[in-house]
């Protein structure tokens, strides 16, 4: 009986082994790496992977099938040919050859494209906190940014800048001196810029923004007003305050005022006589309860004094015993508040 012996088919292997060297560039898992080398055990795909690495130009990747594949010092030599028969192989060795490189050029591109968007992607850092927590992040360039209840922040360092976003809430930023890479925070279509100083801001729920400078001068401007419009500048112990419409408002505030604005970074919230209102939304940013006032004559009334960020059964038990004022939860889980009788 005859035995019927198959060549391989030098197109199919070659092909085979140029998306091999593909994957071996981009990096080999363990399961894959063991089929690598059940494939690469015949000495034709073993040479055919060799020369298509060759194509690659690339000496790591060369090294590295070296090093796993090492070639035959001494492969047998093929039967000798007519000239005709030579020819013709060597046609199919270049045509292969030619595909081969315009899949590599292809699988080049689309895997540098890949790493450089994988590589842009990881140099954005998302910062965020759930509500009634904050943190406090060490930057990769000095730079610290505490996060106060339910915020966002995005951060992205390249070269020649530090880019950061504030999509919700409020951070206070202390910034690592480098006049070479400014530190801009894009809030509510304005850039707050900063070389090595320290500063807050804050995104209100109504769109307008706080910027409490505690130590050095910032830069404020619109994105898009280039130009048209001069940029504003705020100095320690100054806040600004910036409206939707495009108004602004200056506040000088002392040291003190400072620290109690500051409380929530020590887990505290200071209030000195503002409206029952205003306490009890600013206590809402830390708690997922909902509070609200009953009677409107209310509103008004002057509550002082420190409370610990989202207890509200302490909120609740000072206002029964200070202010008289009862709490009770309706059918949809609200707190209500109403005078005691």
């Amino acid at each position: 009986m005859s035995k019927l012996v198959r060549f391989p088919n030098l197109r199919d292997v070659r092909q085979q082994a140029s998306e091999w060297v593909v994957r071996v560039d981009r990096g080999l898992d363990a399961d894959e790496s063991a089929l690598l080398r059940s494939w690469a055990a015949s000495p034709v795909n073993r040479r055919a992977l060799h020369e298509m690495a060759g194509l690659w130009n690339d000496m790591s990747m060369l090294r590295a099938l070296s090093e796993m594949f090492p070639l035959d010092a001494a492969a047998p030599e093929p039967p000798r040919r007519s000239n005709v028969t030579r020819w013709a192989t060597l046609g199919l060795a270049a045509s292969v050859a030619a595909t081969s490189v315009l899949l590599f050029v292809a699988h080049r591109k689309q895997a540098l494209a890949e790493r450089a968007q994988l590589e842009a992607a990881a140099q954005v850092q998302l910062l965020q906190t759930p509500v009634g927590e904050s943190r406090t992040i060490a930057l990769r360039d000095g730079s610290a940014v505490v996060l106060n209840t339910d915020t966002e922040v995005a951060v992205q360092f390249a070269s020649g800048h530090r880019d950061l976003r504030l999509a919700r809430g409020e951070a206070h930023f202390r910034v690592a001196h480098d006049a070479k890479s400014p530190f801009r925070v894009f809030v509510g279509g304005r850039t707050v810029q900063a070389v090595g100083t320290a500063f807050s801001v804050r995104l209100r729920d109504s769109g307008e923004v706080d910027v409490m400078v505690t130590e050095g001068t910032v830069r404020v401007e619109d994105v898009d007003a280039g130009a048209k419009e001069m940029p504003r500048f705020v100095a320690a112990r100054q806040v600004l305050r910036l409206e939707g419409s495009g108004q602004a408002r200056m506040e000088l505030v002392e040291p003190m005022q400072i620290d109690i604005r500051l409380a929530w970074q020590r887990g505290m919230l200071i209030f000195q006589g503002e409206p029952l209102s205003a306490v009890l939304e600013e206590f809402s940013r830390y708690t997922t309860q909902t509070l609200s006032i009953a009677d409107r004559k209310l509103d008004g009334l002057r509550v002082g004094g420190y409370f610990r960020a989202g207890d509200v059964d302490g909120l609740l038990i000072a206002l029964r015993q200070n202010f008289h004022i009862e709490s009770t939860r309706d059918e949809r889980g609200r707190i209500v508040l109403t005078a005691a009788l």
